[in-house]
């Protein structure tokens, strides 16, 4: 392999932990955010595509909290407008990497 390709390899690696290591570091901070507000739940063993709020039994009053949980956390902006894309875990996720840009 010639160096530029070994170079483009290594660098690609890296990226690629460093996206693995992200995401998972959202992950937990939305995990430990809902266990705060639902400590009865189990957040991790929720599916992908069901509802968070449904779920877990969660009201309005405490959604606002994990949003603005989420927002002190991540250090990120999610403004009212953009919380119907927080209803799942995979939007959610998909959300909270973008916002990150990861």
């Amino acid at each position: 392999m010639d160096l530029p390709a070994l170079c483009m390899s290594v660098i690609s690696d890296h990226l690629k932990a460093n996206y693995k290591h992200m995401e998972e570091k959202i992950k937990a901070v939305v995990y430990d955010s809902l266990k705060q507000i639902a400590p009865e739940t189990a957040p991790e063993q929720l599916g992908l595509d069901e509802n968070i709020r449904e779920a877990l039994n969660i009201d309005s009053f405490d959604a606002l909290q994990f949003i603005v949980a989420l927002s002190e956390k991540l250090n990120i902006e999610i403004p009212e407008k953009d919380y119907g894309q927080t209803a799942t875990m995979r939007n959610l996720m998909a959300y909270l990497k973008k916002k990150k840009q990861v």
